[in-house]
């Protein structure tokens, strides 16, 4: 998605998340499990950000 010009944008990234390419099932499923935890921590976050910044 590409903003509108002159619209505010926000851009959060955390370190990267590394998978072995010989992981098992279970592995996979705690790296996923991790991979959504984070994701609604940095949705969360951006969304507590842009409320702050709008009042």
């Amino acid at each position: 998605m590409i903003p509108y010009p002159g619209a505010r944008a926000l851009f959060i990234w955390g370190d990267p998340m590394w998978v072995d390419a010989t992981a098992s099932r279970e592995e996979l499923e705690v790296k996923r499990q991790e991979l959504e935890q984070f994701l609604s921590k940095m949705t969360s976050e951006a969304d507590s950000t842009v409320s702050e910044e709008s009042t």
